[in-house]
């Protein structure tokens, strides 16, 4: 790929020049900071949006957790629809593919929707970042509804296309939380601090999905299918509240 960085391009183009006239006093303004500093703030801005910027830490906190739930969700996943519906172990796993399409749909649905937003707004000249929000503020509320849709029509034995058909509005809500929020970090700080954003989001992401999961079995184990995921819908609406909250405040 082409480097598009401009002080890069600054520091090559003088180079160049200099090597052509062979003025060696020929340099930039740009004075680009060395190995070390780079490294520091890569690793030290994204700490400090997530300590110090409120509005990063209850976007990414509601974002992970949302996250981590589909991966507590995928834990009994399989073992359910064998101990409920009496599915065999090859069967089981079908069930996952159901999960799989939903997630595929949704992704379709949501570059459709976010292509139509901007578009929509941007001909009436009214374009912010907090305009990404929009989907997660009218679809978060699905992931809620999912998990108690879930939760309860695999715990009392319901026809098992029912809980397959919750699972499509926890994949749809979870789409609309999770693919919003790097667009907003960009557009909101720009060039200069959506790189540390985004890290930000991935290490709050990455680090959930590792130990959250850890939860999933002994959760189950103590609340069963029918309340295990309905504390996991209840976590969902204490949630529902934040991108409303930075939308109105955010700019």
């Amino acid at each position: 790929m082409r480097e598009t960085y401009a002080p890069i391009l600054l520091r090559r183009k003088a180079a160049r020049i200099r090597k052509e006239t062979g003025n060696a006093r020929l340099h930039t303004k740009v004075v680009l900071s060395s190995s070390y500093t780079i490294i520091f703030v890569a690793i030290a801005r994204p700490l400090k949006l997530l300590v110090l910027i409120p509005i990063v830490m209850s976007l990414l906190l509601y974002v992970t957790y949302a996250f981590g739930f589909i991966f507590i969700l995928f834990t009994p996943f399989p073992s359910v629809f064998e101990a409920q519906y009496g599915f065999s172990t090859a069967v089981s796993e079908l069930a996952c593919l159901g999960l799989g399409i939903d997630f595929l749909v949704g992704l379709g649905a949501f570059t459709a929707a976010n292509n139509w937003q901007r578009k929509h707004w941007d001909a009436k000249g009214g374009w912010t970042p907090e305009k990404h929000l929009i989907p997660m503020i009218i679809f978060s509320p699905f992931t809620a509804i999912g998990f108690f849709w879930y939760s309860w029509s695999s715990a009392k034995r319901t026809h098992w296309i029912v809980p397959i058909i919750a699972n499509f509005f926890i994949a749809i809500g979870a789409l609309f939380t999770l693919l919003p929020t790097p667009l907003y970090l960009v557009d909101a700080f720009g060039a200069g601090a959506a790189a540390s954003a985004l890290a930000a989001n991935l290490i709050l992401q990455l680090l959930c999905s590792a130990f959250i999961t850890l939860a999933g079995p002994p959760l189950y184990a103590h609340l069963g299918l029918g309340w295990g995921n309905s504390l996991l819908g209840f976590l969902c609406i204490n949630f529902i509240p934040a991108p409303v909250l930075i939308y109105r405040n955010g700019a």
